[in-house]
């Protein structure tokens, strides 16, 4: 029997949790949804990839993303969400780009985030 894959979601909003739990869950993978960023880093040891959102009630998407790739390695995939444009993420958060395997901009479509998924992990 094939062990699920287990991938991290940071964000704060409500919705988004459960718009990928469902699309995720569909694909055969198991989630671990966090509405913060210390929940966040405290599940981040526990999953194969995470979704990270840049706006997050106690820490930004970044902090996360970079205590994450200190402690899981240049190999673990790390995927931004926001709502922002990326020349805006850019500017904001300009190590951003160096810290994450992907961005998605919000709304995004779920088959492109999938296929990136799987081939991430592949």
């Amino acid at each position: 029997m094939e062990t699920k894959r287990t991938i991290l979601v940071v964000d704060d909003d409500m919705d988004t949790l459960h718009l990928l739990d469902k699309v995720l869950s569909h694909y055969g993978y198991v989630i671990l949804p966090a509405s913060n960023g210390r929940e966040g880093l405290l599940l981040g040891e526990k999953c194969d990839a995470a979704f990270i959102d840049f706006s997050l009630p106690d820490m930004d998407g970044q902090e996360v993303a970079r205590e994450l790739r200190q402690k899981r390695g240049a190999a673990f995939p790390l995927f931004a969400m926001t709502a922002n444009s990326f020349s805006v993420i850019q500017e904001k958060f300009p190590d951003a780009v160096t810290l994450f395997t992907a961005f998605f901009i919000k709304p995004f479509h779920y088959e492109e985030l999938i296929a990136l998924l799987q081939k991430k992990l592949a």
